[in-house]
């Protein structure tokens, strides 16, 4: 582990850039600024840096862009909070400029742990995290006790226990009592009977929902339509998987299938353990004829649509509204 430095690079306010980051296998910042920082293949330095971002941007943004640009190099350790994932990566490029926002980019090698749900770190990752969220871009120093733990999950690929405790920095509120509510939900609502929420969260969005009988559903969990007979359109097919596995192409291709089989218009597949690239990358998704609902937004589903969910799931789901005051968070 000497000599490897290890970095926190956010995934963008509210982890907005999730998808290009696992997808083009990179990390990236932005803050607007759309000019080149190696404009002759060579970064510019501190100074330089200085004068062309900090007339619009503040010491801090500054330091973010010399870090990214001059301080990494390849072959280090990059961790990447979202919102409620994180992924662990090696850096294996140089910087490079792009017209795409974020704009400023460096290729990286996710390792196993890419896109993997903030319940299955040590709180000692966590808590750097939480502490460090205004900081799009910071080093985890060698004395954090994140450090090491960070470069060994990197190694091998999956959580770690740790006995050591964390001190009591500010904690992400959100973050926690959503990964608290994911946990209640997969316990509450395993296999099959997720497919009972979902059917909760559509008819609260006053859909007419019907069930397939357990057994083999050809792809068919549940069609919905709206309209108080059902008559209403658009249609859809809903395909409901629990595990903890990514779907891929063949899933959605089941699903199509499905659609087809039930004449609805659109499709609905729900994954607990996300999805491939080749799924968010379909035209079938791009052109929104499939919705997909992977854990984060069917939690997002929950507190949402909760109020108008029926009586027997809230007695499962038991959950209370509170207000916080939300600190600034840093893109």
């Amino acid at each position: 582990m000497a000599g490897s430095r290890v970095w926190q690079v956010r995934g963008g306010r509210d982890g907005k850039f999730r998808q290009l980051f696992h997808d083009r296998e990179c990390i990236g910042i932005g803050y607007g600024c759309k000019e080149n920082l190696a404009p002759n293949g060579t970064v510019l330095d501190t100074k330089a840096l200085k004068n062309l971002i900090g007339q619009d941007h503040s010491a801090q943004v500054v330091g973010f862009f010399r870090i990214f640009t001059r301080d990494m190099s390849i072959g280090d350790t990059v961790i990447v909070p979202f919102k409620r994932h994180i992924s662990i990566g090696k850096i294996n490029g140089d910087y490079q400029f792009s017209d795409e926002d974020p704009y400023h980019f460096r290729k990286v090698v996710w390792t196993d742990l890419k896109d993997t749900p903030r319940t299955e770190f040590p709180e000692e990752i966590v808590e750097f995290i939480d502490r460090y969220r205004r900081k799009t871009v910071a080093e985890i120093k060698p004395e954090e006790p994140a450090h090491d733990l960070i470069i060994k999950m990197a190694e091998n690929g999956h959580s770690l226990e740790s006995n050591v405790k964390a001190d009591n920095t500010p904690m992400d509120i959100e973050a926690i009592s959503t990964d608290e509510i994911e946990k209640y939900v997969i316990d509450k609502f395993p296999r099959g009977e997720m497919e009972r929420l979902v059917k909760a969260l559509l008819e609260a969005q006053e859909y007419r929902v019907y069930q397939t009988p357990t057994g083999p559903d050809k792809g068919i969990d549940l069609v919905a339509a709206p309209g108080p007979h059902g008559f209403g359109t658009p249609r859809i097919c809903v395909q409901v998987k629990a595990g903890l596995k990514k779907e891929g192409s063949p899933t959605l291709q089941r699903l199509l299938g499905a659609m087809q089989t039930a004449d609805t218009e659109h499709g609905l597949l729900v994954s607990w353990g996300g999805f491939s690239s080749e799924v968010t990358g379909s035209p079938y998704v791009q052109s929104l004829k499939v919705a997909l609902w992977d854990r984060a937004a069917l939690i997002d589903q929950v507190l949402e649509h909760y109020d108008k969910l029926d009586s027997d799931i809230k007695a499962e789901l038991p959950l209370k509204r509170i207000w916080i005051v939300i600190p600034e968070v840093e893109e």
